[in-house]
């Protein structure tokens, strides 16, 4: 592994930054993803958790930007960031200083990873800013998630396919809910999503393609909930979300974040680009509510949803 050089050329001069080789074995091996960008934004450094994390390799980024299809950062209303005020990486070159920011990586499997990033602007030893060097880790507990999923699995309650909850899970944690809320636990909230046009996609791209679209969904859905929050597949392309301790405001916002991000997600699959949506109903549970009850109103509300025009989130009328 060579040195890498940061440069800068004017008036026929070129300023090189060294990044000597011990470093670089020092941050190749770091938990953080870390990546350096010149002041071109484009990649020039790129290290073994950035992969692990981004699912892209060394030689699929380096010289490349990553707007130019690779990460493709957006905002919690699934709105791009790269070369945008909103960019972190462009914040901090413009600035000349340290910025922090939370976003969503687009992983190279197509789904919507939730990550915390800070970029520090790169200055050589004149104190000319050459670049900037970019760290992010998950916003989500992995360890967990993936003992969760070998919970899971030992008890029969995992699907295969998505690598989420199944129904029975889904039944057993929605009683469990109605259970807390009866003895006085905070309110919480059952969101019920559904793939739009779901049966065009088999239909245009094959059953094997359909099941690549729900596991990405399934995989931005879970990496995007809170720890203590639960997503199940339901059946077919529908997909329960139990929000524990929300109040209306709050169920609705993490609703809207959930659509955006499957929004501005997509699948490749045979070399084809397949993008959906979903249509989310969302009810917020009452004392005294069965789980029948509870999910008929989530079931109407995402009626109204597909209704009104698919790509949406429609809260039940009687939430309180």
């Amino acid at each position: 592994m060579g040195d890498i050089l940061l440069s800068e050329t004017t008036d026929n001069m070129t300023d090189p930054l060294p990044l000597p080789v011990y470093y670089q074995e020092i941050v190749e091996n770091l938990h953080e993803g870390v990546y350096i960008l010149d002041k071109e934004l484009r990649v020039v450094f790129w290290n073994k958790a950035c992969e692990r994390i981004s699912g892209y390799t060394e030689a699929e980024t380096v010289g490349r930007c990553c707007g130019d299809d690779i990460m493709v950062h957006v905002d919690e209303r699934g709105e791009r960031c790269c070369r945008t005020s909103s960019c972190c990486a462009e914040c901090a070159l413009r600035e000349g200083a340290i910025c922090e920011t939370d976003l969503y990586l687009k992983h190279k499997e197509g789904h919507r990873v939730p990550v915390r990033m800070r970029a520090v602007p790169w200055r050589n030893a004149d104190d000319r800013l050459m670049g900037v060097a970019v760290m992010f880790i998950e916003r989500f507990d992995r360890a967990a998630m993936e003992q969760r999923m070998r919970d899971l699995e030992s008890l029969a309650l995992l699907d295969v396919l998505t690598e989420v909850g199944n129904r029975r899970y889904a039944e057993i944690e929605l009683n469990s809910c109605l259970n807390r809320l009866r003895r006085g636990a905070p309110p919480f909230a059952a969101l019920l999503a559904d793939i739009d046009f779901f049966k065009e996609v088999n239909d245009n791209y094959g059953h094997a393609a359909g099941d690549a679209v729900l596991r990405n969904v399934a995989r931005t859905l879970r990496d995007n909930i809170r720890a203590f929050d639960h997503v199940a597949r339901w059946g077919g392309e529908e997909f329960l979300i139990l929000l524990t301790d929300v109040d209306a405001e709050r169920m609705r916002a993490i609703a809207e974040k959930l659509r955006a991000l499957v929004a501005s997600s997509r699948t490749v699959y045979n070399g084809r680009v397949i993008q959906v949506a979903i249509s989310i109903g969302a009810a917020h549970a009452k004392r005294g509510d069965t789980a029948k009850q509870l999910f008929e109103r989530a079931d109407r509300a995402l009626y109204l949803s597909k209704a009104e025009g698919r790509n949406r989130v429609t809260v039940d009328a009687g939430v309180v």
